[in-house]
């Protein structure tokens, strides 16, 4: 989970590719269970002006993430 310290405040395109290359995904999710787990970039949301077509597909992924939850699942909880 990246934060300003990792990828700064307003982040770049070439600040997420490093910390991709060096850690993986910068948001995901993941079951355990029947609850669904949602880890965003939240620094995207903070300020975006350097990287809006990666803030871009991660809004896309995360409709699709929540659109695609039905009635197994118990709890979706985010983290930021």
């Amino acid at each position: 989970l990246c934060g300003n310290h990792d990828v700064g405040e307003a982040p770049s395109k070439t600040e997420l590719d490093l910390w991709k290359e060096r850690f993986g995904d910068d948001y995901f999710s993941f079951w355990v269970g029947k609850d669904k787990y949602v880890v965003l970039n939240s620094q995207m949301y903070k300020n975006n002006r350097n990287c809006p077509e990666e803030a871009k597909e991660q809004d896309i992924w995360l409709t699709k993430e929540l659109s695609d939850l039905n009635e197994d699942c118990r709890h979706a909880i985010a983290f930021s």
